[in-house]
């Protein structure tokens, strides 16, 4: 049954994905963590629209790392004590809002996604989003997000092509250099 709500949360979803499947495609790490200030919270709503809490308290932990990675990107050597604190968070607010098996996948897609978005290194962050990608299907599916569904699949292909994409320049770069 199609719901206000329903619909609301899946609009929600598809402006989240159009955004963040655009950071896929870019090289400059402050673009990647503004834009995805702004996607996360969009996404936190369509979650909440949903009933997915997990995943909203995920989102709120998602914008707090985001944030706190803005401030440190200028530095030349990230805190590891704020990482370790960040996965404490993220663990934390998934014990205390899970409901079911289903709960840990967006619990550790947000670990790995902080893990590879506080490398320096954007393949890591492109890499690692297909693995998240892929956890995040299977909890929009729990949560019957069709355009989830739909929009997370696109989003790890975006996420895949722009690594191929930077191999490729990696590499062109090297035969250039030589």
């Amino acid at each position: 049954m199609l719901t206000v709500s329903y619909v609301l949360s899946q609009l929600f979803a598809i402006i989240y994905y159009i955004i963040f499947a655009i950071t896929y495609y870019m090289r400059n790490k402050k673009t990647i963590l503004v834009l995805g200030v702004i996607s996360i919270f969009i996404h936190s709503i369509s979650y909440a629209l949903l009933g997915g809490w997990t995943a909203v308290a995920m989102g709120l932990v998602a914008v707090l790392r985001n944030l706190i990675l803005i401030s440190e990107e200028k530095k030349d050597k990230k805190n590891n004590i704020i990482l370790y604190t960040l996965y404490l968070i993220t663990i934390s607010s998934g014990i205390f809002t899970y409901d079911s098996i289903f709960s840990i996948f967006p619990v550790i897609a947000t670990i790995l996604y902080t893990y590879s978005i506080w490398q320096s290194n954007t393949k890591t962050y492109k890499l690692l989003g297909v693995i998240t990608g892929i956890l995040c299907t299977i909890y929009n599916i729990y949560i019957k997000s069709i355009f989830g569904i739909i929009a997370e699949f696109v989003l790890t292909i975006c996420s895949l092509h722009g690594y191929i994409i930077d191999l490729k320049g990696v590499k062109n770069e090297k035969v250039i250099k030589n």
